[in-house]
């Protein structure tokens, strides 16, 4: 939740994670300790990582915490080709379409980005980010693996649970774009 709510999700710097690290993990485990020893190139920093977002992200062992970041970011492409795959073949009037038509189809729905918009009507601002797409993605590989994750007052995951998915939409939108 915390990451899907910066607004570049892509770089987190090491103040910006050690920071809401000790803030997570005084939250979830008051009794820590020296909350000094969680900085990058310490041992615990990294059994932190893996700690925290086994228990955030209900992941399993993957052996380095900052992987299972990368993950929830990849996860964005991977996830982003099914909705695509199905709407390609939803058409009853084309069926599987050729190799062409897909091209086509793709390249009209990236034409001034109309795959964001609920309508593909780019002219209509209102509809903007709420497309098939967008909701399916932003659903699937955000929204639902984070439902679980514990609220920390001090980040405020509570409302980031409600509000908070200005990079989860950022890597949405750009996964989409990508995948069409």
């Amino acid at each position: 939740m915390w990451a899907g709510s910066l607004a570049d999700p892509w770089t987190i710097s090491d103040d910006e994670l050690v920071r809401s690290l000790r803030i997570i993990i005084l939250t979830i485990a008051p009794d820590f300790g020296d909350l000094n020893d969680i900085r990058p190139g310490m041992a615990i920093f990294n059994i932190v990582w893996l700690v925290l977002f086994t228990l955030l992200l209900d992941s399993c062992f993957l052996g380095q915490a900052c992987q299972r970041l990368c993950q929830w970011r990849s996860n964005f492409g991977s996830t982003a080709i099914a909705p695509i795959a199905h709407f390609l073949v939803s058409n009853p009037e084309i069926g599987v379409p050729s190799l062409a038509q897909a091209q086509e189809l793709c390249s009209k729905l990236l034409e001034d980005f109309t795959f964001l918009y609920s309508d593909q009507n780019p002219r209509k601002l209102e509809n903007i980010f709420q497309s098939y797409f967008v909701l399916y993605l932003l659903g699937h590989a955000h929204l639902r693996p984070c439902a679980d994750s514990p609220d920390v007052p001090q980040l405020k995951i509570g409302d980031l649970k409600k509000f908070g998915v200005k990079g989860a939409l950022a890597l949405t939108c750009a996964a989409v774009c990508i995948a069409f």
